[in-house]
C-alpha cells in the first residue's frame, strides 16, 4: 500500500476533543466554542496564553486611554450646567445683618450651587458656584479676597467673577443680588 492509497482509504476518526481541524470536519464545531478560525487559511486553532494576554492587555490599554481622555473632553465641554436649567427664578438668602463686609455664603439656587459675597465696600455679588474647569463647587477665600476652587486651584476675582489664576477657561456665571427690605434676594441675571 502506497501513501497515495492510504490517503484515499483514510476514514475520519472521531474527534479527540481537541481543537484542530477534525472538529470542523466532523461537524462538531459547536462543541468546540473555545476554538477560533485563523484569518487567512480558515483553520481552527486553540486559544493560547499569548493570545489571551494580547486581548486582555489591549482591552486594558483602551480602558486606560478612555479614562485618560475623559478629563480632556470634560474640559472642552466646560463641565457646567446652564443657569437657565434651574427651576427657580429667585431665592432669599438672608438678612443684610447676617453679612458683614468681607463675608460670604454658599447656598442652593434651585438645583445649582451658588455663592453670595458681601464685598469690603458693602456691595453684594452672587455667582453660580460651579467652577468652569471641571464643575467643582467654588468658595470665597476671605484671606485672599477672591473666589477659589479647591479641586485644581482655580481662582476668580470676587468683584467680577473673572478667572484670574489656574485652569478655569472662563469666568463664573453672574447672578443678580439685590436688597429688598433688609433681605438679600438672588435672582437670575
Amino acid at each position: 500500500m502506497t501513501l497515495d492509497n492510504q490517503k484515499d482509504n483514510h476514514t475520519p476518526q472521531e474527534p479527540t476533543g481537541h481543537c484542530p481541524r477534525e472538529a470542523a470536519l466532523s461537524g462538531q464545531l459547536q462543541q468546540q466554542m473555545a476554538c477560533h478560525l485563523r484569518p487567512g487559511d480558515g483553520t481552527l486553532v486553540e486559544p493560547t496564553r499569548r493570545g489571551f494576554l494580547k486581548v486582555a492587555l489591549g482591552g486594558l490599554g483602551l480602558l486606560w486611554a478612555g479614562l485618560a481622555a475623559s478629563p480632556f473632553f470634560k474640559y472642552l465641554s466646560s463641565g457646567t450646567a446652564d443657569a437657565s436649567a434651574t427651576q427657580v427664578s429667585s431665592v432669599t438668602v438672608g438678612k443684610t445683618t447676617d453679612f458683614p463686609p468681607g463675608s460670604a455664603k454658599n447656598f442652593q439656587f434651585g438645583s445649582i450651587p451658588a455663592l453670595l459675597i458681601c464685598l469690603p465696600d458693602g456691595t453684594y455679588k452672587a455667582y453660580n458656584a460651579t467652577c468652569t474647569h471641571l464643575g467643582c463647587t467654588v468658595q470665597y477665600n476671605a484671606g485672599e479676597k477672591n473666589i477659589w476652587c479647591a479641586c485644581h486651584g482655580g481662582q476668580y476675582d470676587a468683584a467680577t467673577g473673572t478667572n484670574i489664576a489656574g485652569p478655569p477657561p472662563r469666568p463664573l456665571d453672574l447672578l443678580k443680588a439685590e436688597v429688598v427690605k433688609d433681605s438679600i434676594i438672588v435672582s437670575k441675571a
